[in-house]
């Protein structure tokens, strides 16, 4: 039996430059320093990088990231996956003021297959997994934007 894909869509408004946001997302060695699920990031050639992934599942996720899309003048950035997960990832930002729409997409397959075996039983809990980690990007990447606000206005100033 072949398995579904896993679709993923995330939607947050947060207060921060949209230049700001995509220099962020971009530049993804950082990716550890503020989503604490991303273990670490080891870059392959330019457009390349291995990524290790672990959230509140006992596993960690191997993952080869390969860039197709950095377009900053539509804010779109875009990868693809290979190894434990296939797919793609995609970020998609707009401007509105003094706020940026931040937008995730993600189809992926499992790869593992000891992860495939698990099918229909463990889906939930990839699931709500992968919710948690989510959260925790959305939580720092709003410390980051907040973070480059201060850089950029060069003081101590508190983003509310």
């Amino acid at each position: 039996m072949l398995e579904r894909p896993y679709r993923f869509h995330a939607r947050w408004r947060m207060r921060g430059s949209l230049e700001d946001a995509f220099d962020i997302l971009a530049d993804l060695p950082s990716y550890p320093a503020w989503w604490p699920e991303i273990r670490s990031v080891r870059a392959l050639e330019e457009d390349r990088a291995t990524v290790s992934i672990r959230s509140l599942l006992p596993y960690t996720l191997r993952l080869e990231l390969e860039r197709t899309v950095r377009d900053r003048a539509n804010g779109i950035l875009a990868v693809g996956m290979s190894g434990d997960l296939t797919g793609w990832d995609r970020w998609t930002l707009r401007g509105d003021g003094d706020v940026t729409i931040v937008e995730f997409a993600e189809v992926a397959t499992l790869e593992r297959p000891w992860l495939r075996r698990l099918g229909a039983v463990g889906r939930p809990a990839f699931i709500a997994n992968h919710a948690l980690m989510m959260r925790s990007c959305r939580r720092g990447l709003r410390a980051a934007l907040a973070g480059a606000a201060v850089a950029s206005a060069g003081g101590d100033r508190r983003d509310p």
